[in-house]
């Protein structure tokens, strides 16, 4: 259920009013004060959206930067150039912190591509804060082509979201990195001592897997200013980032081998032919990510329970990693699901063999 959301504004007529002020006349500074006066009414309230802070930012700058007085021109300059640079700054910075997920950290400029914010104010960003602060010139496009930015993706989407047709935001494909993985596995699985000396090379994909991983929240993400209660945004994107994860370990070469001689046959005990290569990997996303075993076992059940595979032993390989998944991976909802992991290997198990009385004994 997804809880109502505390909004400043009492009805929609209201952001729209703020809307119009902001942008029907560029040059209307009297409707730019009404503007910051009604965000500031906003703000003593209740806290504003990141989007509209950064539009208050932006219109005390412009409204700063109309203002004339030529007996302190130098020190005005200097005032308006800090005016927007930390307006922009303030934006770039807001956007991408609450995008940032997973415990690696991901670089501005990759964030700032999927969400589709200019990259020169990502630059325009890191000089006003290690460098020298930019031209007033480039400054005040900058401030322009944030103030479109925000009106394309927080004003209109708020205003008529039925209108809008959120951009997808790509996500890299995980097999290249699955199948280095996988490669360094194998060389280790049959060279034990070749373990410690790979140590890095395994960590760093590891990493990598986190990066990717944190891309797939943002992926899910419906865009840079989600609706609903922050906690509720970060539950369903962790599970939608998660359920791409198992789209691509449920893959022919992944969890399940290629070669057919190398699943599981259609006798007990039901064990995963491949645990060696990918027990460390599972074992690391469910370190990170506490409700990967649920996200997993609901996924590979409903492969199992659609019954679309005209190949038995692809379940077979996928039921075997259920059950090691239930042996091995601690469900965060504490639940026991066993019985009805049961019900559904033993209904596969009638169906591969074609025998009404045929059933594993899955679980010791």
């Amino acid at each position: 259920m997804r809880l109502p959301r505390r909004v400043p504004w009492a009805n929609i007529g209201e952001l729209e009013q703020l809307s119009a002020w902001i942008y029907n006349d560029e040059h209307d500074m009297e409707a730019k004060v009404a503007a910051v006066n009604r965000l500031t009414a906003w703000q003593a309230t209740t806290a504003l959206p990141h989007a509209l802070e950064s539009v208050l930012s932006f219109l005390t700058a412009v409204i700063a930067d109309r203002e004339d007085d030529s007996s302190t021109t130098l020190i005005s300059s200097l005032a308006r150039r800090q005016n927007y640079c930390t307006a922009v700054v303030r934006m770039v910075n807001g956007l991408v912190d609450r995008l940032q997920q997973g415990l690696y950290a991901r670089s501005i400029s990759s964030i700032a591509a999927q969400i589709g914010l200019p990259l020169w104010l990502v630059e325009l960003r890191h000089a006003g804060t290690h460098e020298d602060l930019p031209s007033l010139p480039l400054l005040r496009e900058a401030t322009t082509e944030s103030m479109n930015w925000l009106l394309n993706n927080f004003f209109i989407p708020t205003l008529s979201p039925a209108s809008v047709i959120q951009p997808s935001m790509t996500l890299p494909s995980l097999e290249p990195l699955l199948k280095n993985y996988k490669t360094l596995r194998k060389l280790i699985t049959r060279d034990t001592s070749l373990k410690l000396r790979h140590k890095t090379d395994e960590e760093r994909l590891l990493r990598e897997l986190e990066r990717w991983i944190s891309g797939a929240k943002i992926a899910a993400f419906s865009g840079p200013f989600s609706g609903g209660s922050e906690g509720e945004d970060e539950a369903n994107k962790e599970k939608i980032a998660l359920e791409y994860l198992c789209d691509a370990l449920v893959e022919k070469g992944a969890l399940v081998p290629v070669s057919k001689k190398k699943r599981p046959q259609d006798k007990p005990p039901l064990t995963p032919p491949n645990e060696s290569l990918w027990s460390t990997l599972l074992l690391h996303v469910q370190e990170h990510h506490p409700t990967f075993a649920d996200v997993f076992a609901s996924y590979v059940i409903s492969l199992l329970s659609t019954n679309e595979c005209d190949d038995p032993s692809v379940d077979l390989c996928l039921a075997s990693w259920l059950v090691w998944a239930l042996e091995n991976l601690q469900a965060e909802n504490g639940l026991d699901n066993r019985a009805a992991i049961s019900r559904v290997l033993v209904g596969l198990g009638r169906a591969v063999t074609g025998n009404s009385k045929t059933s594993w004994v899955v679980f010791a």
